[in-house]
């Protein structure tokens, strides 16, 4: 019940029997042949207005009440409208990702990068499954977030997600120079001209758990775009993942993973490697075999001609850290 109708409530209860039936008799008989509704309370009470200023109160306090829910109602179109205008440009954006889904906006926040807005369809949703999964950010989640209908998520994204918890995200700025120079031994992933952006996003969700040193990726497809973050489950803020126009080394071994190569054998990676697979049907370029100072293929059983992309990394990546720990 409402504050309008449970004040105009007590001020009903307050006539006496007589009075009230009184009023009602004398407003219906003022309907009559109009072929008008019955009439409510409030309309009873209208025919009192003078000699019951409290109802002057409830009929304002009802028509400030319906203004401000329209008004409310209003503003949150024009914000979501806002959202939606703000979420189809990230996509495009050079400069700006777009993570869908708990776990890619989970990883997001675990690892650091700069959020612009963060939508949920369902709040208390989104806070159990962060205290399920991510307890680390739930408090984070919390300040973060915003609700939004389920109908303004839909423009969003391709496929909503089902857990309907969406954001934006800067892109970090990486220095390609600085990750190769760095020391540590681990391997930086290099994936030539890769076709799906699913795999490839499943690339840097293996080299992340692996802890490679980072991705570079060529040719036409970013590996920052929203469908590739959504196959590495927002996992690009985890390690640096670079789009290059042509593939650099700087001092680093390069490694072409090749069906031509030799058997590959734990042992034969060095340390701070740059290991490159190319596309599941045409292999690598002759012109990155040419500059690669080892060649080598994974191990299969006769008759198997490939292994998908991210497969192939992810038992490449392995292998790397198998020898690393081999050298310890």
């Amino acid at each position: 019940m409402n504050i309008a109708s449970e004040r105009y409530f007590t001020v009903g209860i307050s006539f006496n029997k007589g009075s009230r039936a009184g009023v009602v008799a004398r407003h219906d008989n003022r309907r009559q042949g109009r072929n008008l509704k019955a009439p409510s309370w409030l309309d009873v009470l209208r025919d009192f207005e003078l000699e019951l200023p409290v109802f002057r109160e409830v009929s304002d306090m009802s028509a400030r009440t319906q203004k401000t829910s329209t008004a409310g109602t209003a503003d949150r179109r024009t914000v979501e409208a806002g959202l939606v205008e703000h979420f189809q440009r990230a996509r495009g954006a050079p400069d700006l990702t777009v993570l869908e889904g708990f776990h890619a906006v989970k990883h997001a926040l675990r690892f650091g990068a700069e959020l612009l807005e963060v939508v949920v369809t369902d709040p208390e949703q989104a806070l159990a499954l962060a205290s399920e999964m991510a307890p680390d950010l739930v408090e984070i989640l919390r300040l973060r977030m915003r609700s939004i209908s389920a109908e303004s998520l839909a423009p969003l994204a391709p496929q909503t997600p089902p857990t309907g918890i969406m954001a934006t995200a800067k892109r970090p700025r990486i220095e390609v120079t600085e990750i190769l120079a760095r020391p540590q031994p681990a391997p930086i992933v290099l994936l030539e001209n890769p076709q799906r952006m699913g795999n490839l996003g499943a690339c840097i969700r293996v080299a992340a758990a692996a802890e490679a040193l980072a991705v570079f990726s060529t040719g036409r497809n970013d590996p920052w775009h929203p469908d590739a973050v959504r196959g590495a489950a927002g996992l690009h803020f985890a390690l640096p993942v670079v789009h290059l126009s042509q593939p650099v080394v700087g001092d680093r071994p390069l490694i072409a993973i090749d069906p031509g190569g030799d058997e590959l054998q734990p042992e034969r990676l060095p340390p701070r490697s740059i290991l490159a697979f190319g596309t599941e049907r045409h292999g690598l370029s002759d012109a990155l075999l040419a500059s690669a100072a080892l060649r080598l293929r994974i191990p299969m059983k006769a008759g198997v001609s490939s292994l998908n992309l991210a497969t192939s990394v992810s038992a490449v990546l392995y292998a790397a850290r198998f020898a690393a720990a081999d050298r310890l």
